[in-house]
């Protein structure tokens, strides 16, 4: 950990006498200065004084592989949302920013809940510089590194299921963080803030995949792997997850979730193994293609035909002929259409699918929001998220409380290509034009979007508009606290903490899996 003359963290390290140990449970005393706090695992037994020395006791009754405690003379900031306790404690944060963090916890929390209940009647994070970047899950709190917080985090809070009510040994897998990479986009989409059906495209994960995967199967990636092990389980291990739940539908992988939290011995380590028990042998195949081979699907789009209703793709794998289900997306001369598809390739690899879609097809995109584990997809302009943090930023006169921390253009950009304007119509003559091409209303002080109205100073909507073929600006309107967390979607209305509410997303239409016709 670290240790200072003003703050101890005995966190990402081990720092007990430990051979060959397997998860283990906990108690902590602890001796500090007047004016100090003790923040250990699981729930706080005891607080008296000894001499000129305060002493907590610490009681942690679930077993887990890494030990934390912090003490130090933190700011505590505590908040009791529907019968749970949320807590910050930081030398390093604001009040404001902690009563935030406090927010943002309470609905991820609220969440993991309807899986099992927690064990803990508090949850809470520490913020502190000692810790570096990123974060160490504690099971009844987490430690963050400065610079993360506020934000409405779900990967540590998710570790209390998955790594503390189901432990891990780290010694086979990741699998545990494969789970909580995993649980990131399943709380944005599953979430009770904003709307399901449109949270369930905007954060699909963009599969996306790298050289590693193919070192090990994610099944065999234990610490001794090294960075490998990071890199499956923090990666290919969450995809192909966000892969099952997409086979087998989200109620059914919930469902999974639910009995590998109840049937599983609790306080027993866990693996790969005893989930795919859980799923079922039916899902053998999927266990077998995604968790114990190495690689991904190495996929080609051939010939594309129309007619009588309906359009046939031809696609060619090399290498291993993975199974898989996808969505197809085809623009025709009749309209557009988004069929969901399952690849059952033969022998060599070739597949040839039939989507419902009547007229002459234009333009045919697979796997049109990068769910299914892939390589070579190049990034699109139109998604807000990834094409907004180096962009050239101009806020108009009377907005800047809008974009406190841009900065800002000392004037309006006279090509807004690759730009960000953030205003109203009426504070830059191209925001009317732009507004309409997202369709962005605005009447009466309020903004809408898709029947949605928000106060402009209680929630914002950022747009990525394409104001001439192959040329986008940004848009921004409105005020919230915090960056907009809109995932993958074109369009977004987000609340006062930037928490997504309603949105959309454009299917790919650019890549190596797109067929335009000539």
């Amino acid at each position: 950990g670290a240790i200072t003359s003003d703050e101890v963290m005995m966190t990402n390290d081990l720092w007990c006498p430990a051979i060959a140990r397997l998860p283990a449970t906990l108690n902590t005393r602890t001796h500090v200065p007047p004016g100090w706090i003790v923040v250990g695992q699981g729930v706080q037994t005891n607080l008296s004084k000894q001499s000129e020395k305060w002493v907590y006791d610490w009681e942690l009754e679930m077993p887990v592989s890494y030990y934390s405690l912090s003490a130090g003379p933190f700011k505590h900031v505590s908040r009791v949302i529907e019968g749970m306790t949320y807590n910050v404690w930081t030398r390093h944060l604001k009040e404001d920013e902690m009563e935030d963090q406090c927010e943002f916890f309470a609905p991820v929390l609220q969440f993991f809940n309807t899986l099992a209940p927690t064990p803990f009647k508090s949850y809470g994070a520490v913020v502190t510089p000692l810790y570096g970047g990123g974060a160490l899950e504690a099971y009844s709190y987490a430690t963050y590194g400065t610079g993360w917080l506020p934000d409405e985090d779900a990967h540590e809070p998710s570790h209390t299921w998955w790594g503390g009510m189901i432990p891990n040994t780290y010694l086979n897998s990741f699998w545990n963080e494969s789970f909580a990479f995993y649980s990131e986009g399943l709380y944005a989409r599953e979430g009770r803030i904003g709307r399901v059906e449109d949270k369930r495209l905007a954060f699909v994960s963009g599969a996306n995949a790298n050289g590693s995967y193919r070192a090990l199967p994610v099944e065999q990636a234990g610490a001794e792997s090294g960075g490998i092990a990071s890199a499956l389980g923090y990666g290919k291990g969450g995809m192909v997850l966000q892969q099952l739940e997409f086979e087998m539908g989200t109620e059914r992988m919930m469902d999974c979730l639910r009995r590998f939290l109840r049937e599983h011995p609790r306080g027993e380590a866990a693996d790969w193994k005893d989930f795919e028990a859980v799923c079922g042998t039916e899902w053998k195949w999927f266990f077998d293609q995604w968790i114990r081979k190495t690689g991904w699907p190495d996929v080609s789009l051939g010939e594309v035909t129309g007619g009588k209703g309906k359009v046939q793709l031809t696609l060619q794998q090399k290498g291993d002929a993975y199974r898989f289900k996808t969505e197809v997306y085809v623009e025709t001369t009749e309209g557009s259409y988004v069929s969901t598809v399952e690849i059952r390739p033969d022998e060599s690899g070739l597949a040839k699918i039939d989507v419902d879609a009547p007229g002459e097809p234009v333009l045919v995109s697979l796997d049109p929001y990068d769910r299914v584990l892939m390589s070579g997809r190049p990034a699109l302009p139109e998604r807000w998220s990834a094409n907004t943090r180096r962009a050239k930023e101009y806020v108009s006169a009377n907005r800047a409380s809008w974009a406190p921390e841009a900065e800002s253009l000392a004037s309006a950009p006279q090509n807004l290509d690759r730009c960000v304007l953030v205003g109203l119509p009426g504070d830059d003559p191209r925001l009317d034009s732009l507004f309409k091409k997202a369709g962005i209303g605005y009447a009466d002080g309020m903004l809408t979007y898709r029947g949605l109205r928000i106060d402009p100073e209680k929630g914002a909507i950022v747009s990525m508009v394409e104001f001439e073929p192959g040329k986008w600006c940004g848009v921004r309107a409105g005020w919230s606290k915090y960056s907009p967390k809109v995932g993958i979607a074109q369009t977004a209305v987000v609340d006062h903490l930037g928490r997504f509410l309603s949105g959309t997303v454009m299917p790919r239409k650019a890549g190596p899996l797109v067929w335009r016709r000539s």
